[in-house]
């Protein structure tokens, strides 16, 4: 059963609901902040309605305006998190560019950017440009806001995800925990839950089981309390969960995480998105291991539909 971390990025867009109106333009920020929340939210619908008349609005803006970055921004993470890569990455890309012409290219929100980028070239296969991106991400925040920032955890973690595909996994490993030390500050953050997960998924291949099933369940219990019952993050968590079970060997226990993970993508995303037929799959998988070949292949042929 595959394993699902994520993209630290997309934490990035919680930071749009703290930032002043702004005066000469009232109606963009109300769509831009509706989106953002609509997107932690996961309401990708709604999000994307948002999030669109946002950028509508930016056509009375100066071609550079940064406003119009922050909306491209926040349109590719909606793309990036629907795993919609190539949408994503042209979003990133024309944000990109505007930040670097009106902020600088040391400027803490083109770092920010970079880490979204990096996140897409990373579901990309792209380890190269993913890595490149990030390491530049990551000297910008630690310059600019030290190395302790919550805004340098987003890059620690996704640096470690891109360090585990190409195989570095001492690097990973280190990058993770250190990442985790820093969102332990705020111990009700999903931002921690994030960082619980990827450090976890790490340490399966020699870390102590105890210790691992404590941080799943950790992470899901924060998840479940700050963003609710059928948030995407908790899929993720119950997913990660179940895998977890499922290398241990302990099926009946990962049966009815693996199961509600699938139910609230249902609920997210729609039965036709990507999410829900890997999530179909692991419970086929998961059924033929119990012994229950009926459902097995009830979850087989509904995967298989879409």
């Amino acid at each position: 059963m595959k394993s699902l971390n994520a993209h630290a990025a997309l934490v990035v867009s919680l930071l749009i609901a703290s930032m002043p109106a702004y005066a000469d333009h009232n109606e963009w920020h109300t769509h831009i902040v509706n989106g953002a929340r609509a997107l932690d939210q996961g309401k990708y619908e709604a999000a994307q309605t948002e999030l669109e008349l946002a950028l509508k609005e930016c056509d009375s803006f100066k071609v550079n305006d940064p406003r119009r970055a922050i909306s491209l921004n926040e349109l590719g993470l909606l793309a990036l998190e629907q795993e919609k890569n190539k949408e994503a990455e042209d979003y990133f890309n024309k944000a990109l560019a505007i930040r670097e012409q009106v902020l600088g290219k040391q400027h803490v929100d083109t770092a920010s950017t970079l880490d979204n980028l990096s996140a897409v070239y990373d579901a990309q296969g792209k380890a190269k440009d993913a890595d490149t991106a990030a390491r530049r991400a990551l000297q910008i925040k630690e310059k600019a806001l030290g190395a302790n920032s919550p805004a340098v955890a987003v890059t620690l973690d996704n640096l470690a995800g891109i360090c585990e595909t190409e195989g570095k996994c001492e690097e990973a490993e280190t990058l993770a925990k250190r990442a985790l030390a820093i969102r332990t500050k705020n111990p009700a953050s999903p931002e921690l839950a994030t960082a619980l997960n990827h450090y976890a998924g790490l340490c399966i291949s020699h870390g102590k089981a105890a210790e691992i099933e404590s941080m799943y369940k950790k992470a899901i219990a924060i998840d479940e309390k700050q963003l609710g019952p059928n948030h995407p993050a908790l899929a993720r968590d119950l997913n990660n969960l179940a895998g977890f079970y499922v290398k241990q060997g302990k099926y009946k226990e990962a049966e009815k995480n693996c199961i509600r993970a699938l139910n609230i993508r249902k609920k997210a995303f729609g039965p036709e998105s990507p999410q829900v037929a890997e999530s179909l799959k692991n419970c086929a998988a998961l059924m033929k291991k119990l012994g229950k070949t009926a459902e097995a292949k009830s979850y087989e042929a509904e995967a298989s539909s879409k």
